[in-house]
């Protein structure tokens, strides 16, 4: 992944980078906190009132985000509004609130439920299959369109944040403190996964049943198996991703921390749009390839040009084949275990091994490599680093070469 690029020339290295004029426009200022906006065509959208709001409802627009209008008061701050399509739409939030409409949002029934945590996530299969998450380690799953739900446990889960299931079966929760848990049977069981990157994770979001994308406090991540592998491919510098956005299989979005960055190729480049002024951009919504929305510090900007481009974010493929980052082995280990890289060309290699919450614990190699196969041990009571005698646990180890970013997880069993 490379760093930010302002145009200067019309290519650098093995990248090239494109410019427009700013394709984003603020168009609407809500006189109140809004943490949720859901587009279902180039006029229709609903909103959802923040945490900090005096008054709590949902709103509607009928002109693309230019007015809107107030629906109904909701008593509890609303975290997403979610449509399966024009018609079927949901909207969760805080102390249990699921409200499902199945007329385009005219009317909104509050579905009763015995949860009095906040609901973070939620996804439907088809009309019938759907699932939520709340904001613990529990699952939602209904079989009636959104009727009733029974639950399930992500068991050990701090807080979910999303959930997306890509069949049946298959499905995948996401949440704080790389939190990540999969499900083979639909739902009833959960288990703990190796998670993507050593952050927290805000949203997730396939483009078909083998590809798809989480977003969180260090940038994005992809699998092209349907889960069961992923990799970094875009450093976020710094920026936290809170939301990300899909249409088709090519066109993505992701926005966060005063950053928009987007696909036109399924997730293998990400380029970075002209956005001013910045703010903390909260959630995306699209309709199709050129109409996208995103909510951020009480206010909407839109695009109907898809976003404008001011410079690329590329992890080339030839430097993903070229780099190799290994399971470390033994796993799980007490007290030592070695792990295995290989470098292709001469590159300033760092590796290094984190805790659950992301906090640095060692530093294993920070220093020009050249092409060839390593091996490093890592010893969790005698390292050099700023904790030593580690208890058992989950821990992350992360290799930096060149512009190639890859994590792994290990497992300390003492």
């Amino acid at each position: 992944m490379k760093n930010l690029i302002f145009v200067l020339c019309f290519f650098f290295l093995r990248t090239h980078i494109i410019f427009s004029q700013s394709g984003w426009e603020l168009i609407y200022s809500f006189p109140e906190d809004v943490s949720a906006i859901c587009f279902i065509d180039t006029l229709t959208g609903f909103a959802g009132s923040g945490i900090s709001a005096n008054t709590k409802k949902i709103m509607k627009t009928t002109d693309g985000g230019e007015t809107w209008n107030d629906l109904f008061i909701t008593n509890n701050f609303i975290t997403r509004i979610y449509f399966y399509n024009n018609n079927l739409g949901f909207a969760i939030g805080e102390s249990g609130t699921l409200y499902k409409t199945t007329d385009s949002g005219i009317d909104w029934t509050l579905i009763p439920v015995s949860e009095t945590e906040i609901f973070k996530g939620i996804f439907l299969l088809n009309e019938q299959i759907g699932w939520t998450c709340i904001g613990a380690d529990k699952i939602l799953r209904t079989t009636d369109g959104g009727n009733s739900w029974e639950s399930s446990f992500t068991t050990g889960a701090i807080s979910n944040w999303d959930i997306e299931f890509i069949n049946d079966n298959t499905g995948y929760a996401v949440g704080v403190y790389a939190n990540m848990y999969k499900s083979s049977d639909g739902g009833i069981t959960w288990n703990q996964v190796t998670e993507p990157m050593v952050a927290s994770m805000f949203d997730i979001e396939f483009i078909n049943a083998s590809t798809g994308f989480i977003v969180g406090g260090v940038g994005i991540a992809k699998t092209i198996d349907g889960g069961n592998n992923w990799n970094m491919v875009l450093n976020s510098g710094g920026s936290q991703l809170n939301s990300i956005q899909t249409f088709g299989n090519k066109f993505a979005w992701a926005v966060g921390q005063d950053k928009i960055f987007y696909s036109s190729n399924s997730g293998t480049n990400w380029m970075a749009q002209s956005f001013t002024p910045y703010s903390y951009l909260q959630q995306v919504s699209c309709i199709d390839s050129l109409n996208v929305w995103v909510l951020g510090d009480r206010k909407l900007y839109r695009t109907s040009s898809g976003g404008s481009v001011t410079g690329i974010y590329q992890q080339t493929n030839n430097l993903v084949e070229n780099f190799t980052l290994y399971q470390n082995y033994p796993n799980p280990f007490n007290p030592s275990t070695k792990i295995q890289y290989s470098v292709n060309s001469t590159q300033n290699v760092k590796l290094k091994v984190y805790d659950l919450l992301g906090t640095e614990i060692a530093t294993l190699v920070n220093e020009e490599k050249s092409a060839g196969e390593y091996e490093v041990e890592f010893n969790a009571n005698s390292h050099s680093g700023s904790v030593r005698n580690l208890t058992s646990g989950i821990y992350f180890y992360q290799l930096k070469a060149g512009e190639y970013v890859v994590t792994k997880k290990m497992v300390l069993i003492k």
